[in-house]
């Protein structure tokens, strides 16, 4: 889940080291992987995810930090409308459809209509998630 933003040396050894370790677990390489860490939370379903999305075309002002637990209803991301004669007035809140972890959001502010724009894990199923391919937005 690391984006164009998370990238250094220091992560992407820890990554590279995690990766061969899961393909040793899983027979492709030889050799004996560590120990698994412990897990740091408990896992949530795929229909849980709250995908946040662009109501309209516009630049995205967000109002919270990735890795910030949220409830339902909170202010995640302001569209601002850059077309609007005051665009410091237009401003459509978005918010969020569960109670979760803010775990990803696009690096690109601006936005078209219906572009996924961030993603909230939450532990309860979603409605608008209970079809289709939820490994993706």
């Amino acid at each position: 889940m690391r984006g164009r933003n998370d990238v250094d040396d220091g992560l992407a050894a820890k990554d590279a080291k995690g990766l061969f370790n899961f393909l040793q677990r899983r027979g492709v390489v030889g050799g004996s992987p560590e120990a698994l860490p412990e897990a740091l939370c408990e896992p949530t379903p795929l229909d849980g995810v709250d995908v946040l999305r662009a109501p309209a075309a516009g630049i995205v002002a967000w109002k919270s930090p990735i890795g910030e637990r949220v409830e339902t209803g909170d202010l995640m991301a302001e569209l601002v409308d850059i077309e609007a004669d005051d665009p410091a007035a237009a401003r459509t809140p978005i918010t969020a459809a569960t109670l979760g972890l803010f775990f990803a959001r696009k690096a690109d502010t601006l936005v078209r209509p219906g572009d996924w724009i961030g993603k909230i894990a939450g532990s309860e199923p979603l409605e608008d998630r209970k079809s289709g391919n939820l490994m993706s937005p």
